[in-house]
Formats: structure tokens, C-alpha cells, sequence
């Protein structure tokens, strides 16, 4: 069984393109936790139609506990029969040279986790109006420097911050290659890139993380 995991927050622009994509991927479970969004965002979430197992929940808690939270989704996720945990952000839209589930079904037993590829993209005089997945036309030429990850997972396991990586026993579990790549959109309205600076200082100053 595959799994999608999401937090999210404010996020009304793009969610319902993020869950559609995930779906038609081929994963078989969605579980997003939505911190407090003030936004459409909870009622996109509510509104939103799947065959399979699909599950919102509230987060109440101001802080951005990243990689605390999203453990906690995965192992939610593990409980409900998946087998393997994808950590998505709302601005990310995955892919795969088969359909993501099909590609990561077709893994060896032995992988336990598989890297993948971002690619950045940001509005430009070439847009247009409409859903940003669709109309944000400008990507940088570079992949970005860090990949992000998802797992076979089992209990134990810990998301790492900013889900870039996955660990046990503090030690990060070496990534497999699979082809895997994602397309990131970051900041797609000056509206929303306020809104996204604003909740995220707010959110890490809640957190109390260390300075690194």
C-alpha cells in the first residue's frame, strides 16, 4: 500500500491540484494533517473525493515540529496498512517514469528508502492566469541542491527535517535511485509568498528549534 502524508497550512491555490495528482499517481492512501489554515484550504480538504483511504486531520499546534509531525503522520500511515510513506508538501507535484505507486511497488524488497529530484519553478512574465501547477511556465535549469525522500517504512523510522531525508538511530538511511522527481512551486502570487513568510517565521519562532 502506498501512502501520501501532507501538513499543511494555507495552502487554498494549490491542494486540490496536489491531492488530484496523488491520486491519479496511484497511491492508495492520503492523510493530511491541516494546521489551523485560515484560507479555502480545510474546505478543498473536505470536499475532496477518493475511492481510497482518505484521512484530514486537525493540528492545533502553532509550532513548525516538522519532522516530529510527520513521523507521526507516517507512522498513522504504517498503522493503516501502508507500505511504503511519501512525505508531500502541498507545492510539490511528484513524478516517475511509471506512475509513482507503480514505480515504487516495483522496487526490490531490500530499498528501504528512495531519493527524489527537485525542480524549482517560479512565476515569470510567461505565466498565465489559472491553476499554478499549469500556468507557472519558468524553471531553473539546476535541479536543487538537496533531494527529498520517501520510505519503506517501518517503526522506528524518522522523517527528518524539511523531508529530506529519512533516519534511525540518528543516522540517516542511505537513498536508492529510482527516477523519482518532483516539481516545486514555492511562490506563485505575491499574496501567497506573504502569507507564506508570515505563518512560517511565526510557526518556527513557536517551534523553539536550535538555530541550525
Amino acid at each position: 500500500m502506498i501512502y501520501a502524508i501532507l501538513m499543511v497550512k494555507d495552502e487554498g491555490d494549490v491542494i486540490g491540484g496536489t491531492l488530484a495528482h496523488l491520486v491519479s499517481e496511484g497511491v492508495d492512501g492520503i492523510v493530511v494533517a491541516d494546521n489551523l489554515s485560515t484560507d479555502r484550504t480545510r474546505d478543498v480538504l473536505d470536499s475532496f473525493s477518493f475511492d481510497g483511504d482518505y484521512v484530514v486531520l486537525d493540528d492545533p499546534d502553532p509550532a513548525y515540529r516538522q519532522s516530529e509531525k510527520m513521523t507521526a503522520l507516517a507512522d498513522l500511515a504504517y498503522q493503516r496498512g501502508a507500505t511504503w510513506v511519501i512525505p508531500v508538501d502541498a507545492d510539490e507535484v511528484w513524478t516517475a517514469p511509471l506512475r509513482l505507486a507503480d514505480t515504487l511497488r516495483s522496487l526490490p524488497d531490500r530499498t528501504a528508502v528512495v531519493g527524489c529530484a527537485i525542480w524549482n519553478h517560479f512565476p515569470s512574465g510567461l505565466d498565465l492566469p489559472g491553476d499554478p501547477f499549469e500556468t507557472i511556465r519558468w524553471r531553473q535549469p539546476e535541479r536543487a541542491p538537496l533531494d527529498k525522500a520517501c520510505a519503506r517504512w517501518t517503526p522506528g523510522m524518522v522523517i527528518d527535517q524539511g523531508n529530506h531525508s529519512i533516519s534511525r538511530n540518528g543516522r540517516k538511511i542511505p537513498g536508492a535511485g529510482a527516477s523519482l522527481a518532483l516539481r516545486h512551486y514555492p511562490y506563485r502570487s505575491w499574496t501567497q509568498f506573504r502569507t507564506k513568510v508570515v505563518n512560517g517565521a511565526a510557526a518556527y519562532r513557536a517551534a523553539d528549534l536550535p538555530e541550525s
